[in-house]
């Protein structure tokens, strides 16, 4: 998660913007923000080979699904996903989450969240954490967390630890407290609610 806040970061210094999910004229999803990403983790060869202005499930694309690289989930991690083609690390998508639509052309590297646009500050935003249950790494997530919606699961990889892993804006690694208050997290994936972060939710040691 850690070489994911580097790629972030340097993404957005590349393109002024965060990662984004890409969608076609009609707004239908097409490939996610790990895809867009692969520029950043030095995988340029592997993203020139996507048909951008395809979904993640076309043939062309779906031919390139088990080629995941190592940054979205070790070994363990994808065969308790069930697959070299799953990972757990996920973002959400709804109205002031890191990875929300943003208008823009369709096809190519779609637009996203400029550094600007995170108003509550990088280092207490979460861009990206450990899902309680994996996707395919090319897919969108899809995942929304709004007010009045319940809260996914967490922590899959370890179900042991009493914490799950969180990655910050600022490309920070924490660890969050497994029982968090559903309310707390919430505020963290806002990147724009102006809301003061209550104490409490980061297990010491970090």
């Amino acid at each position: 998660m850690r070489e994911l806040g580097v790629a972030l970061n340097k993404h957005q210094s590349t393109t002024q913007t965060f990662p984004a999910d890409s969608y076609d004229a009609g707004g239908r999803p097409l490939l996610s923000w790990r895809v867009h990403l692969l520029p950043a983790l030095n995988r340029a060869d592997l993203y020139k080979r996507f048909k951008l202005d395809e979904p993640w499930d076309s043939p062309a694309n779906l031919a390139l699904l088990r080629e995941m690289p190592g940054d979205y989930g070790t070994g363990a991690s994808r065969a308790k996903a069930g697959g070299a083609e799953k990972t757990y690390f996920r973002g959400f998508s709804h109205r002031g989450a890191m990875f929300e639509k943003i208008p823009g052309p369709p096809g190519g590297s779609p637009p996203g969240v400029s550094r600007n646009g995170v108003p509550d500050g990088t280092s207490t935003t979460v861009v990206v954490f450990e899902a309680g249950d994996p996707v395919e790494w090319t897919k969108p997530d899809g995942l929304t967390f709004g007010p009045g919606q319940p809260m996914p699961a967490v922590g899959g990889v370890s179900l042991q630890n009493p914490f799950f892993h969180v990655l910050m804006a600022d490309g920070q690694v924490k660890k969050a407290d497994r029982n968090i208050d559903p309310a707390t997290f919430r505020l963290l994936v806002d990147r724009q609610d102006a809301n003061v972060i209550p104490p409490g939710w980061e297990i010491p040691g970090s």
